[in-house]
């Protein structure tokens, strides 16, 4: 199972706080040396409850081996109409993974 903490951040077009809750899928996974890498990711939406700013941002990691934390990208925000091309800061969770 893994736990991805919310990315608290700051809206790009106000200031105000903002957060993104992640739910990451399995997009890739194959096998190596010491098992199998996977690779997660999650593309979410919110608005900025100050201003209605649209923020989408997409979050990509790996794990491998089982239950480690591999790599973690940076989050990537993208521009959209609503947004007006604004740049939104969010910070990169805390992901854990543990067995049930």
């Amino acid at each position: 199972m893994i736990i991805v903490s919310k990315s608290k951040g700051i809206c790009g077009r106000c200031g105000a706080p903002v957060e993104i809750e992640w739910d990451p899928d399995i997009v890739s996974s194959h096998e190596k040396n010491m098992g199998i890498e996977s690779e997660y990711q999650s593309e979410e939406e919110t608005g900025c409850a100050n201003c209605g700013n649209l923020i989408r941002a997409r979050l990509s990691f790996w794990e491998y081996p089982e239950g480690q934390l591999e790599i973690c990208n940076d989050i990537e925000v993208f521009a959209t109409k609503d947004s007006d091309g604004e740049k939104t800061v969010l910070e990169k969770p805390t992901i854990d993974f543990f067995d049930l």
